[in-house]
């Protein structure tokens, strides 16, 4: 997406070594010299040109770009229950217990798990009955329905996948 939550990419850059002065610093300069479709402060979001957004993929390329989207996923598990993420791995954390406030993850976990091409991570994520259940109630059916729909686009051949698809936009809506 092009709208991004200003603390999640602190999140990311302070895993990467920036302080979160220094990223929001940087935010603030983007909007300054008008490289940004829209940046709120109180808001903390930050929305980039859609010819910015594509200049910044192609100088990074396709692996490095989807190596950004894992890190910023790895990042974001900090944002889980401490006494979870020592009882779990990566691809199995459970998600369903992100706080309720962190709406931007809760739209677009998904997005970002298939832009990493983290296929079993998002797999995982969608059979995941509480995290579908939370999602459909915090932001929408049709957005957790998508995250079924990317999980399948990485993963043709799930037959699992296949079938919760199929109940889902079955009893969904």
């Amino acid at each position: 997406p092009s709208k991004s939550d200003i603390d999640l990419l602190t999140q990311l850059w302070k895993s990467q070594g920036v302080s979160a002065f220094k990223a929001k610093q940087f935010c603030r300069r983007l909007a300054r010299i008008s490289l940004v479709q829209s940046y709120n402060a109180q808001n903390k979001t930050l929305r980039l040109h859609d010819v910015v957004r594509h200049y910044f993929l192609v100088q990074l390329g396709r692996d490095s770009a989807a190596q950004r989207q894992r890190d910023l996923v790895i990042a974001c598990r900090e944002l889980l229950p401490q006494a979870v993420l020592s009882e779990s791995d990566n691809n199995a954390s459970p998600w369903s217990l992100l706080p309720k406030q962190e709406i931007y993850l809760w739209r677009w976990l998904g997005w970002h798990m298939a832009q990493g091409e983290e296929a079993e991570a998002l797999a995982t994520l969608v059979a995941d009955l509480d995290y579908l259940t939370q999602k459909s109630f915090i932001v929408s059916v049709s957005e957790t329905e998508a995250d079924i729909q990317r999980a399948m686009a990485l993963q043709p051949d799930n037959d699992i996948l296949t079938q919760l698809e199929r109940q889902f936009r079955l009893h969904g809506h």
